[in-house]
């Protein structure tokens, strides 16, 4: 079974060109060469509305942002272990 939705009006525009490739390359494993210059175009094409991009863009920078603080944070861990490491063998000596 093959779902590709994108209904209303592009559904012509896009949806049912992505579901003849798809089909074609699942039946014959392989796309027609008259059909590869549709693969270009629809594989250069957008499909993302401009607001979801916006929103995908500001979650990106959010995860950057929690995953910096994750690498600081380790990055501080190992810089207190080193220092407790190091209070350990002067008081040894």
């Amino acid at each position: 079974m093959c779902v590709v939705e994108n209904s209303g009006r592009f559904g012509g525009t896009y949806a049912a060109p992505i579901t003849i490739l798809m089909l074609d390359q699942y039946l014959n494993d392989t796309i027609a060469t008259n059909r590869l210059p549709l693969v270009e175009r629809m594989s250069n094409t957008n499909l993302i509305p401009p607001l979801m991009m916006v929103e995908m863009r500001k979650m990106d920078s959010l995860k950057k942002s929690r995953q910096k603080a994750i690498e600081l944070q380790i990055e501080l861990n190992n810089i207190k272990d080193t220092f407790n490491r190091m209070i350990i063998l002067r008081r040894k000596k």
